[in-house]
């Protein structure tokens, strides 16, 4: 399983667009084969940051999915706001119990 992790944040007067084109890629996102879960989420203490969580069954679901015309259409948008500061890790996870 792969885990995909961090934040981006904006400007303050691009936060609702880009909430508006994320919401988008969130659902095609995870209609995707291999997608288990897909969301960006608006922080309670700053509303210019966006949490980001994705989940993937393998590496190839995830190679697949920085190939789809959803996810290049909504790079190519993002681009043209003010996107201050991004922080993405990556984790792969062998094992795993319920918290």
């Amino acid at each position: 399983m792969i885990i995909i992790s961090g934040f981006m944040e904006l400007d303050p007067g691009d936060t609702d667009e880009f909430a508006r084109l994320s919401a988008a890629l969130c659902v095609a996102s995870r209609a995707e084969d291999g997608c288990s879960d897909y969301r960006f989420a608006r922080s309670v203490e700053d509303p210019a940051r966006f949490d980001i969580f994705e989940v993937y069954d393998t590496d190839a679901a995830l190679e697949e999915h920085a190939r789809a015309g959803h996810y290049r259409k909504w790079r190519s948008a993002v681009r043209g706001l003010g996107v201050r500061r991004t922080h993405v890790v990556r984790y792969t996870v062998t094992e795993g119990t319920p918290a």
